[in-house]
């Protein structure tokens, strides 16, 4: 049976300020585009507001919206009456005098992300939120009110660097060698470990209340620990205790660093914050730069209070020798006997236990991509992160954010169209030009701290790939992946269908679609975009990935449809692994 169009399908607005002003209905065309952001677009015409109040709230400088509500009913051997609204930001208004009309431009709200540019005066380090993309997008959304729908997925985006560990004899593991204490009595515990076996274990001499203290490698002298005036380190260590032992002296349970000027005075370069005076263990770190000229340096580990005993383990001291390639959050513990992983490779530098230690980045997702630059929006800041994970960032009509695989989400529902049944018109092509390609390569450039030009490059290509496209990037390079998420989503370019239908208000991007259209086996695949036609109420939807299917296979078979229940006819030689998915 054809689907019958009434006539009281029709769409109105509103101007969502105050109580709400009716705009009356209104033409124009909704659009929803799974590669576009922002992801929906609105074009209205709406009457001149006779109201001059309303005239003047029209205003888009003033971060207006306007909600689109659209009624459509039909007669598809069923009957059906739905709606739909669509919440959207005023973006642009234009009057035409002569024809008493204003023509609305309305987005989606990744419009605000990309108003949203950091205005600082340095970096701002997003490093904190790098062991979950979720936890990072809802960092950098939040700064417009917004946050992300719970789901999955939620992959880790922890950067990599080449690291050497300073510290020698990190963790006690073998000895008390190259240590030396003021004012306690040091000794190599089994009993507890935040690395490896055993750690330094400070037990309280007179005088109580000193400065009571560990150093390795030796005191300020001279620069230890291969440190250097003029450079930038990040200290860390891990303090255990079993109750409070008193805060006789300010350098209770801190790291202090120590140093000699140019006239030889000991002068203090760095002291960290304090850890907890209560049973605990506490991680504990600092950021220090040696001034210039000093002519020595030294790292000291407190006890610094009136009784008890403190363990400090897990020893850290590394250089930063580039603001932009530093994670202030990578205070994590590691020596040569650090398990290799599938990130890194770890070493000793010389003898086992007593020396310092290398680790070598396996992975290339560089600390420079979470640092956010002053000048780029929020948008440009997370795009490059969101797509090398693979994934999509996008926010829909009715205004929520959702993060999902770029290339395997599919929306719910399916949308199944017939020529001479729903269709109006229909034209298929398939081609190797325009949006098709099977090789990427992703050059990525930008400014680092020191004003010099970065350049990286990501490419993927499928095996005996026969078409690449290359695509230039103003961002930080994040790692691997962007290239492969390109090719991924234009490998079901090559054979589109642009169709026509009645307006059909069900139908979003990355939904499943089948179309049967004469001359040709049936086509399955997606919607890749979608324009409600509001003068016309019809629906113009865009395909890709589409795949000739034969009669019988199982792709075609209703998604709620459990094994018993499957007709005889079903091919098994005509589905594909991935197809059986749909039987319970």
């Amino acid at each position: 049976m054809s689907v019958i169009l009434r006539d009281d399908s029709n769409a109105t607005a509103t101007l969502l300020e105050g109580a709400g002003y009716a705009l009356g209905d209104v033409s124009g065309s909704v659009s929803l585009d799974e590669g576009g952001a922002p992801h929906v677009v609105g074009a209205l015409t709406i009457p001149l507001p006779a109201d001059a109040e309303l005239l003047e709230l029209l205003d888009p400088r003033q971060h207006r919206r306007v909600r689109i509500d659209v009624t459509r009913e039909r007669v598809d051997g069923f009957g059906s009456i739905t709606s739909r609204s669509f919440d959207l930001g005023l973006r642009e208004a234009d009057i035409d005098e002569a024809a008493a009309t204003m023509q609305l431009r309305l987005e989606s709200d990744e419009a605000l992300a990309m108003d949203d540019v950091l205005l600082a005066d340095e970096p701002v380090s997003m490093h904190a939120y790098q062991g979950s993309i979720r936890s990072l997008v809802d960092a950098v959304l939040a700064r417009i009110g917004a946050a992300l729908e719970p789901g999955a997925p939620d992959p880790s985006i922890q950067t990599t660097s080449d690291a050497t560990n300073l510290m020698t004899n990190p963790s006690a593991e073998t000895s008390l060698a190259n240590a030396a204490a003021a004012f306690v009595t040091l000794t190599r515990s089994n009993a507890w470990a935040a690395a490896g076996a055993g750690a330094w274990s400070f037990q309280l001499a007179a005088p109580f209340g000193a400065d009571n203290y560990l150093e390795i490698g030796g005191n300020d002298t001279a620069h230890r620990l291969g440190m250097r005036a003029g450079g930038t380190y990040t200290v860390a260590g891990t303090i255990r205790q079993t109750g409070a032992v008193g805060s006789a002296v300010a350098s209770a349970r801190t790291i202090r660093v120590v140093g000699r000027d140019q006239t030889g005075t000991p002068v203090q370069i760095g002291q960290s914050a304090a850890a907890p005076d209560a049973a605990g263990v506490t991680r504990v770190s600092l950021t220090f730069t040696i001034p210039d000229g000093y002519q020595g340096s030294s790292i000291r580990w407190y006890h610094g209070g009136t009784s008890g005993t403190v363990w400090w383990d897990a020893l850290s001291l590394r250089e930063v020798r580039d603001a932009e390639d530093a994670d202030p959050t990578d205070t994590v513990y590691f020596d040569g006997a650090t398990a290799d992983s599938t990130d890194y490779e770890y070493a000793w530098a010389g003898t086992a236990g007593e020396s310092a230690s290398t680790r070598l980045a396996l992975v290339d997702r560089p600390v420079a991509s979470l640092w956010w630059e002053p000048g780029r929006s929020a948008w440009e800041f997370l795009s490059p992160i969101v797509q090398a994970a693979g994934l999509r960032l996008f926010c829909d009509e009715a205004r929520d954010w959702r993060l999902v695989d770029g290339a395997g989400y599919v929306a719910p529902g399916m949308t199944q169209l017939t020529q001479g049944v729903h269709l109006t018109s229909a034209r298929t092509s398939v081609s190797r030009d325009g949006d098709w390609f099977d090789a990427a390569l992703v050059r990525y450039r930008w400014r680092q701290s020191d004003g010099t030009q970065a350049e990286r490059i990501d490419w993927y290509a499928e095996p005996g790939y026969t078409r690449a496209r290359t695509f230039d990037i103003a961002a930080p390079y994040p790692g691997p992946g962007r290239a492969r998420y390109k090719v991924t989503r234009a490998e079901g370019l090559g054979r589109t269908a642009t169709v026509e239908a009645p307006l059909d208000l069900a139908i979003v991007p990355s939904q499943a679609l089948r179309l049967t259209l004469p001359d040709i086996p049936e086509l399955f695949g997606l919607t890749r975009s979608v324009e409600h036609d509001l003068d016309t109420f019809t629906s113009r939807i865009e395909s890709r990935g589409l795949t000739d299917v034969p009669p019988g296979a199982w792709v075609l078979v209703d998604p709620a449809l459990v094994w018993n229940d499957a007709p005889p006819a079903l091919v098994w030689a005509d589905a594909t692994p991935d197809d059986s998915t749909i039987f319970d």
